[in-house]
């Protein structure tokens, strides 16, 4: 939103404290909360420069603060690819455990194994098999099975 803020669009009350909460110092004492906006108006950047303690329009990544390098690098790639921040990821990580009842059309299964899976299956090596069987079974089309970075280490397939 503050993209398209910056280049004109009108915001409500809740997308400005929003916005206001990655602003910081960049936003004067008193302002940071939007208590001065209205909830059943809409508001241009200039207006809250004027009246509401904005003090910035540079671009998001001159102007919100606290972000990690590494947060602001993955937006700036999202961003230069093309992608929407406020969708739903397409992408979708889990564990095994995690993904327990639920479905993907595409499913990537990593093979390596933490230090307790390999303690579980030297002790219990069915617990493991029916691990990796959930893991498997959760691709509706697709199953693509990674290799392990040290195949002493990997439950193989």
């Amino acid at each position: 939103n503050w993209e398209s803020w910056r280049k004109g669009s009108m915001l409500n009350h809740l997308e400005i404290k929003n916005i206001y909460e990655y602003l910081g110092s960049n936003v004067l004492e008193g302002f940071r909360k939007g208590k001065t906006l209205h909830s059943d108006d809409k508001y241009t950047l200039k207006e809250c420069q004027d009246s509401h303690g904005l003090i910035v329009s540079s671009v998001w990544y001159e102007s919100f603060e606290g972000l990690d390098p590494i947060t602001e690098n993955y937006i700036r790639n999202m961003r230069a690819n093309g992608e929407e921040i406020n969708k739903n990821p397409r992408i979708i990580m889990s564990t095994i455990h995690g993904a327990k009842g639920g479905e993907a059309d595409k499913v990537l299964l990593m093979q390596d194994l933490t230090n307790a899976a390999l303690e579980t299956f030297s002790h219990d090596p069915d617990e493991l098999h029916r691990l990796f069987y959930t893991g498997a079974t959760r691709a509706k089309r697709e199953l693509h099975v990674l290799d392990p970075r040290d195949f002493d280490r990997a439950y193989i397939l």
